[in-house]
């Protein structure tokens, strides 16, 4: 059964970072049959830049 991994990309490490911290996973998987999927999603300021504000301009 596969576990799910969640790769939050964004504050704090740039995608190269998290890109690199995957290929080690990756690379440990192989050898020891680690069987897994990763959810890639933006996370902090880079789903801002993508997605606009997390909140509305006015709160109710």
């Amino acid at each position: 059964m596969a576990k799910k991994i969640v790769a939050l990309v964004g504050d704090g490490i740039g995608p190269e970072i998290m890109e690199a911290g995957l290929e080690v996973l990756e690379a440990l998987a192989e050898k020891t049959g680690f069987d897994y999927e990763i959810d890639r999603r933006p996370f902090g300021g880079a789903d801002i830049d993508a997605a606009g504000p997390p909140l509305p301009d006015e709160n109710p």
